[in-house]
């Protein structure tokens, strides 16, 4: 299995120091999950040498800017793409059509979709002028140019599961599992991800105050991707003890869960200067003594 952890920055974006929004990318046996879809993170797929159309899950844990703001850019450019690989055109090997895309996460995950990609949706403009025969001056539509019949041209296409707490997804090669942790609630729901093969267990849990049900929710994970947003000083000072973890909190929570591997992600603007994340290790070392990995946009672990 390899994790590829997108982007490491939580809002506001963009950041000088490069770092993006929150995406994390999940592969093993053919499959490729991932889990939000923040900004940057499209181009960052296809650094890492995987191709749109090679992922048919999506998972959202909350509905920030900065953990989906790509999601209009990676469905119409899995789809598009699908559509010019089952071509010739440019000198590329036709593949096959694409997978229908499942999509997972809290609501209002389905209004969003039906927002951008509905029949009257913001998307639907762009959609028609792609798959249309031929438009009133008389041009050819994108992809007849390109001998793709109007028969086999459709929308974009997708399931989308809006999905609560305790929710379990089981397939013939995983096993996803949901908690909701705290994360300005009513306004929003987060949900935190268990990924279970029959080898690993990986753990993602998206944007959290310290939460002791996580701990038996990443119980003997060999990954646990934890935010750690802020020191606990700022934390604390700032009015985040309800919103964000920190170093200190996320120490207590992977140790207590006995996981394998710390992997941290989502760092503020302040605390992602190199001075403040050195000092990271240091702070979760006093209750945590396994592996911590302080990630980089594109880390790349190998479970």
């Amino acid at each position: 299995m390899k994790i590829v952890i997108l982007g490491t920055a939580s809002a506001p974006l963009p950041r000088k120091s490069k770092r993006g929004g929150t995406g994390v990318l999940v592969s093993f046996s053919n499959t490729n999950l991932l889990f939000d879809c923040g900004p940057g993170v499209v181009q960052k797929i296809i650094n890492s040498g995987i191709e749109l159309g090679d992922i048919n899950t999506l998972l959202i844990t909350h509905h920030h800017y900065d953990h989906i703001t790509d999601i209009g850019y990676f469905v119409l450019g899995r789809w598009e793409w699908g559509i010019f690989n089952q071509t010739n055109s440019y000198g590329m090997k036709s593949k096959p059509p694409l997978k229908k895309l499942e999509v997972y996460g809290p609501s209002p995950i389905r209004k969003m979709f039906d927002s951008l990609f509905g029949v009257d949706g913001f998307y639907s403009s762009d959609i028609k002028a792609r798959t249309h025969e031929t438009s009133d001056d008389g041009g050819k539509g994108t992809f007849e140019i390109l001998g793709v019949s109007q028969d086999s041209l459709k929308p974009p296409e997708f399931v989308v599961n809006e999905i609560k707490s305790g929710y379990v997804l089981n397939k013939s090669n995983f096993k996803l599992s949901t908690l909701q942790v705290p994360h300005l609630k009513p306004w929003l729901v987060n949900l935190a991800y268990k990924l279970e093969t029959n080898k690993e267990k990986i753990v993602f849990t998206g944007d959290t105050a310290h939460y002791e049900p996580l701990i038996e929710f990443s119980k003997d994970a060999d990954v646990l991707i934890h935010e750690c947003t802020q020191t606990e000083e700022r934390r604390v000072n700032l009015g985040m003890k309800q919103i964000h973890s920190s170093p200190n909190t996320v120490g207590k929570i992977a140790s207590k869960a006995n996981v394998k591997k710390l992997v941290l992600q989502h760092f503020g603007m302040w605390s992602e200067r190199p001075e403040v994340l050195s000092t990271f290790k240091s702070d979760i070392k006093k209750d945590y003594d396994g592996e911590i990995i302080i990630s980089n946009d594109m880390e790349e672990i190998i479970v």
